[in-house]
């Protein structure tokens, strides 16, 4: 048995994210990091994978944690769209993503 270890990247965040997503906004990739302390912080994410820990996009608390995150982007109104939930509290909240990836909520 072979195991190989591939890392892309060796850094730290400053908080634990126990929900992630990786989205696009304006041709370029972004990674959004969710606490539990309903903290967030969102990171500009290379070409190569790796995250800009170093210069946060934009860092906030959300009104609840949400433990599942998505994002779809709306033709119609040519807009991208954040959403979250979480069962536990049965709380539900909608977002809207700019072209420089920070969200504001609806």
């Amino acid at each position: 048995m072979v195991v190989y270890k591939s890392t892309v990247q060796k850094s730290g965040f400053e908080d634990f994210y126990p929900t992630t997503l990786a989205f696009s906004a304006a041709k370029k990739n972004f990674f959004l990091g969710h606490s539990k302390d309903k903290s967030y912080t969102v990171y500009s994410l290379a070409d190569n994978g790796k995250i800009d820990d170093k210069a946060p996009i934009q860092k906030g608390k959300l009104l609840s944690y949400l433990s599942n995150l998505q994002a779809f982007y709306d033709t119609t109104q040519n807009k991208q769209f954040l959403y979250g939930y979480n069962l536990e509290t049965k709380v539900f909240q909608f977002y809207q993503i700019a072209d420089n990836a920070s969200i504001t909520l609806l």
